[in-house]
């Protein structure tokens, strides 16, 4: 959704600088991969055959993603100083920001309890913390959507890794 508070340069300018650091963290990652295998480095620059190839595209990305950061710093600078609402801005951060970290908790989680039990735990405070609205509303459905929920979530992610995938939990 745009803001029609937002001027045009400052939007051009963010939207450079996003697609930039997107591109640019692609070919981080390619580069990263590119350097890390040794077949594709042995014989660099004496064959131009399909090793040469992946440096192309990675040069070619590299660039326009640089290209992309600097006309987005360019536009920035012309578009003046910034009214930036911090306050707003921690607000819509708080919850993908607890996402992450109930993720890193997670894993340990896993170790500690096993897979069942710890999905239970977690997809539950999950949904819980998704659906503290609609528990002041009604809270008795609004519980009883999560106990379902919950129990599908367990049972379709149990059966994804050990019947799909072919991974035993324990």
């Amino acid at each position: 959704m745009v803001d029609p508070s937002e001027n045009a340069g400052a939007r051009k300018a963010r939207l450079h600088l996003g697609r930039g650091l997107f591109f640019g963290l692609w070919a981080v990652f390619g580069w990263y991969g590119q350097f890390g295998n040794a077949r594709l480095a042995e014989d660099f620059g004496l064959d131009p055959g399909p090793g040469l190839l992946p440096s192309i595209v990675l040069s070619i990305l590299t660039v326009g993603a640089l290209v992309l950061v600097g006309m987005g710093l360019a536009e920035r600078l012309r578009a003046g100083p910034l009214s930036i609402d911090w306050a707003a801005a921690l607000r819509g951060s708080a919850a993908p920001a607890l996402l992450c970290l109930s993720l890193a908790a997670y894993l340990p989680l896993i170790r500690t309890m096993s897979f069942v039990p710890a999905t239970v735990v977690y997809s539950g405070l999950l949904m819980v913390a998704l659906s503290r609205e609609q528990f002041r509303v009604a809270p008795r459905s609004t519980l009883t959507s999560i106990i379902i929920g919950v129990l599908v979530c367990t049972a379709l992610t149990y059966a994804l890794f050990v019947y799909w995938i072919g991974v035993p939990l324990r």
